[in-house]
């Protein structure tokens, strides 16, 4: 306690950080194609598996079939279209989709608003200036209108309990 109070007697008058607004952004790298763009995310996901697993039956050590859950990472290509997209700097340029797809090249990183709307200018001080901001409808929706992934996961199969004789 007498330690917390020494900090706040030395801490020296510095100016309150702005708490940001909204969705925090997503920070993507990827290029732009026809009129979309194009990313690679990773995810974890539940994945079930057969294992062998020795039982005991009767006295006798017999190898059953079981099925178990793991956890595996996959990677998803995502494609966001950016028809309806504003596109800007993180300093507030505004960007035509051309402009975008030239300063990306074959692959470049951009910030991707987290709910579809503006992106806080708290969140977007931590980014340079020249910063591709990508704020698309839909985008915090997981799959939603203008997003396409692969097919969502299948739910995991439960894990059947090995039957005593």
């Amino acid at each position: 306690m007498l330690f917390l109070l020494l900090l706040a007697a030395q801490a020296p008058d510095v100016e309150p950080i702005d708490k940001a607004a909204g969705a925090p952004p997503m920070i993507a790298q990827g290029k732009i194609v026809k009129n979309a763009f194009v990313t690679e995310v990773n995810r974890t996901v539940p994945v079930s598996v057969v294992v062998k697993v020795p039982v005991e039956v009767n006295g006798k050590i017999e190898t059953r079939d079981v099925v178990r859950t793991e956890m595996r990472t996959i990677t998803e290509k995502r494609s966001i279209d950016l028809t309806k997209a504003k596109l800007s700097t993180a300093d507030g340029k505004d960007l035509t989709l051309e402009a975008a797809s030239k300063r990306l090249g074959s692959l470049g990183t951009v910030v991707l608003s987290g709910d579809g709307k503006a992106v806080d200018p708290a969140y977007l001080r931590v980014f340079k200036g020249d910063t591709i901001v990508i704020i698309a409808p839909g985008l915090n929706a997981v799959p939603g209108p203008g997003i396409k992934i692969a097919p969502p996961m299948v739910d995991p199969v439960p894990v059947p309990i090995p039957a005593k004789d």
